[in-house]
């Protein structure tokens, strides 16, 4: 985590150097009289590079800092320093367009006499470099305002691309889509079990509750030997991504009579055998009434009552 944070504070302070290299070349006044001397060298080059860094990293080691938290804190998954290549890349063209935007209406304000340099710097500035040097200002002002907000919303981006990503790795480890239920009845039940999903919107929190009212939509069969009757659902098309299954019903049977609740899933690649969510009778001393264990395969398995895919 060290190497990235250190990696997004330099991206920082190089985002806030590169107008300076321009603006130097522009008016390298700005620099020596407009600011303390700090550094003996007429260059540009050195004048842009040690006061542009020495002067703003307040500004510059922030917005560095704060684009490495936004990167790397948290469970998600972490951005490298070149995974932020470009967009830092298009902040620094932003700035660079914005100052040259600002520097324009500096240049016409001091050609018409607006704005003019008075006091120690009207005295200490070549007077052929006073519309360069307005310029100049202008220029930093608004490249200034550009790295600031423009930072503040890379960071946001950072951070909500992370949680895309998040997102989609979540939903890369679930089968997607659709389920098949059936439901095997030793005898006809009255109530309580699924026919026709309801209208209401998903539940987006991670749970799904699809209900039912009738068997009208149910295919059914009876199966041989005719002491058992199957009741088949119509495939169930989920809403959200899914990795868990929990079937419940009300039911209202003969006292002879049990019911036995089976479900597969169905991926793109193909259906899952039938896995027995339970099997339940109205009287405990007449019929069964159990959970199914030793069901596991590569697709899935049962926790009592709870099919779990893999």
């Amino acid at each position: 985590m060290g190497k990235n944070y250190i990696s997004g504070c330099r991206s920082g302070h190089r985002l806030w150097n590169c107008p300076d290299q321009i603006t130097a070349r522009i008016c390298v006044e700005y620099f020596t009289i407009g600011h303390p001397r700090l550094i003996d060298s007429d260059s540009p080059t050195v004048l842009a590079l040690f006061t542009g860094v020495v002067a703003t990293w307040w500004v510059g080691l922030p917005l560095g800092l704060g684009l490495a938290a936004a990167a790397r804190i948290g469970r998600w998954p972490k951005l490298r320093a070149r995974d932020l290549l470009r967009p830092a890349g298009k902040l620094l063209a932003l700035m660079l367009i914005v100052a040259g935007i600002a520097g324009s209406p500096g240049v016409a304000a001091a050609n018409a006499g607006l704005f003019q340099l008075a006091g120690p710097l009207g005295c200490n500035v070549p007077p052929d470099k006073h519309t360069a040097f307005l310029a100049d200002a202008w220029a930093h002002s608004g490249s200034y305002l550009a790295g600031i907000v423009g930072g503040i919303v890379l960071w946001v981006n950072t951070w909500r691309r992370r949680l895309a990503l998040a997102s989609e790795a979540d939903n890369s480890t679930l089968p997607k889509g659709k389920t098949k239920m059936s439901l095997a009845l030793a005898a006809i039940v009255m109530a309580g079990l699924p026919a026709r999903a309801t209208d209401s919107p998903p539940d987006y929190r991670g749970r799904q509750f699809v209900g039912f009212e009738a068997l009208s939509s149910f295919v059914e069969r009876k199966e041989a030997g005719g002491d058992k009757i199957v009741f088949a659902s119509p495939v169930i098309h989920a809403d959200i991504n899914f990795n868990e299954v929990v079937i419940s019903w009300n039911a209202d049977l003969h006292a002879d009579s049990h019911l036995e609740v089976t479900a597969q899933a169905i991926y793109p690649q193909g259906p899952t055998k039938y896995y027995n969510l339970g099997v339940w009778s109205k009287d405990r001393d007449r019929g069964p009434r159990h959970s199914q264990a030793g069901q596991h395969d590569s697709d899935g398995d049962v926790s009592t009552d709870t099919l779990i895919l893999g």
